[in-house]
């Protein structure tokens, strides 16, 4: 726990240093990415103690707010997702530092720099709090930093516009997760996670009442269809290597909303993965013709992760549904498939959205229909986007 306490910390310490830089963009570089790679690589080290560990690790200090406890839990579940999140925010650090530098002439890069750690540190808060506030307080914190991510080039119209769709659709979802969190608690008769095994007793209603909640809330933010509307404007807005660690591993937090919820109810019924097999099979042939019909590269990205969002859920519900009907061999294998390619799709979108910015910055364009002979311009982005 002292490695996670510390992949909390170091971001935000370098992100508050990089505040103080001015228009020294060097130093707030140094400072920001600094703080951002050390604090994931002690998150790396974190994660994988968590999944190899044979008991959830816990660590909890009192917290003055009625109902709330700084309560934080490393399991096997937490653990898969902080993989991602902290080996992906390790290489946009990196990446945003060659990124931002043409902008340091303009603007004071420090502010950015803050908000892109604390983004880091407010993804790895939501997969490991183990109280509903502090859950809450994260996720919302997680929701603005990305939101002034993607305002970073707020002069151009279209940007503030796919910047307010955002917020607007993120909070939202948090009114459903208020509802769901409020209504938790009521029935545990307490708003800390190691009390919501009461859960498990509920009732088919209540727990699929529940159940409903977490899919909508936690669906807009993963962009899961008809949720995603934020997402095709949002992605192509955002700097690349912010719209990579959105759309690499930030959307996931979603989907571990949703397996972290199902985890205090009690056995779900059939339907409930039959929604999810219906949600992810729609989001997945919309995705995937809407991202066909694209002109702008990184909005075609964009779109594919509606897609691969889509995968992912169909996949999940296809566990649901196994195990409600008794078939454990096909739950194991759907519920596998669908972590899979959590996984997969973290490595290749991030990769491919990392590959937009180089072509961006070459060309000055995200328009397909002008761009052509990159290979040759460009033979190790060219070869890595393949």
């Amino acid at each position: 726990m002292s490695f996670l306490l510390l992949a909390l910390l170091l971001p935000l310490a370098g992100g508050f240093a990089a505040l103080g830089t001015g228009r020294r963009a060097g130093l707030a570089a140094a400072f920001g990415a600094g703080g951002a790679v050390l604090g994931s690589l002690c998150g790396l080290a974190a994660a994988l103690r968590g999944l190899t560990a044979s008991a959830p690790l816990l660590w909890t200090r009192p917290w003055a707010v009625p109902g709330g406890s700084f309560a934080l839990r490393l399991d096997g579940l937490s653990a898969f997702f902080l993989v991602p999140i902290f080996l992906l925010s390790l290489l946009a650090a990196l990446y945003a530092v060659g990124y931002l530098a043409p902008f340091a002439r303009e603007r004071r890069l420090g502010p950015h720099w803050f908000f892109f750690n604390a983004l880091v540190t407010a993804m790895a808060l939501v997969v490991t709090a183990a109280n509903a506030l502090l859950f809450l307080a994260a996720w919302e914190l997680m929701s603005l930093t990305s939101f002034w991510l993607v305002a970073f080039e707020h002069r151009r119209p279209e940007v503030r516009q796919a910047a307010w769709v955002y917020l607007l659709a993120t909070h939202l979802g948090v009114v459903f997760l208020l509802a769901l969190f409020l209504l938790a608690g009521s029935y545990s008769g307490s708003l800390d996670f190691t009390a919501f095994s009461a859960l498990a007793k509920l009732a088919p209603g209540p727990a699929a009442l529940l159940f409903f909640l977490a899919v909508v809330g936690f669906g807009a933010k993963a962009g899961l269809f008809p949720f995603h509307v934020w997402l095709p404007d949002a992605h192509p807005a955002a700097p690349s290597h912010v719209s990579a660690l959105m759309s690499a591993v930030m959307i996931k937090t979603g989907i571990y909303g949703i397996l972290r919820i199902y985890t205090f109810l009690p056995q779900a019924a059939p339907w409930w993965g039959e929604v999810l097999m219906a949600l992810g099979a729609a989001g997945t042939l919309f995705g995937i013709a809407l991202a066909a019909l694209q002109r702008d590269l990184k909005r075609v990205l964009a779109y594919s992760t509606v897609e691969n969002i889509g995968i992912i859920v169909l996949a999940l519900g296809l566990a649901l549904t196994a195990a409600a009907r008794g078939l454990p061999a096909i739950a194991l294998l759907a519920m596998a498939a669908g972590l899979l390619h959590l996984w997969n799709h973290a490595l290749f979108k991030g990769l491919m959205f990392f590959g937009s910015g180089a072509v961006l910055h070459e060309t000055g364009t995200r328009d397909m229909d002008q761009l052509g002979g990159l290979l040759h311009r460009l033979p190790v982005t060219g070869t890595l986007l393949v």
